[in-house]
């Protein structure tokens, strides 16, 4: 997923608790407003915070958004392109050398290479990887930029 794609989940994610927190509001001071005796409120006191405070409205619905896969093994080592930016979900198959792996999905293999001193992975693991493609000698493999577990 490129990062751009990645800033506008979480500015929808923040917009979306905001919205909930002010509905939330507006309900709570419709139904005070339908109360057979009239009630007095104090003034809320202002803050400074933009962040909504959590509420069980907000946590309660407020996702963390998934990531989107958009490539494949296949379609990487059909026509790679040099920097390409690419986002795959698969299982770590085997730990080559330290920060290198290879790395399989439903349509083949490829070699990942680790550019951020990223967590140690282990054989099995279940992963979506984002980074750019680097063919090499010939080789192409993945420079990862960010990992996710499954």
């Amino acid at each position: 997923m490129h990062r751009d794609s990645k800033r506008r989940f979480a500015i929808a994610g923040v917009l979306a608790a905001v919205v909930l927190a002010c509905a939330a509001a507006l309900l709570a001071g419709c139904a005070q407003q339908q109360g057979t005796a009239p009630q007095t409120q104090q003034p809320a006191e202002p803050t400074a915070s933009l962040t909504p405070t959590p509420t069980a409205e907000t946590t309660a619905t407020t996702q963390t958004p998934t990531v989107e896969v958009e490539d494949t093994v296949k379609a990487i080592l059909d026509g790679p392109v040099e920097g390409q930016t690419v986002t795959l979900a698969g299982t770590i198959v085997r730990v080559e050398d330290e920060g290198e792996y290879l790395f399989s999905d439903e349509t083949g293999q490829l070699r990942l290479e680790d550019a951020k001193n990223l967590p140690a992975q282990e054989q099995g693991t279940k992963v979506i990887v984002m980074g750019k493609v680097d063919p090499g000698d010939g080789r192409v493999k993945i420079r990862v930029t960010e990992l996710e577990r499954q």
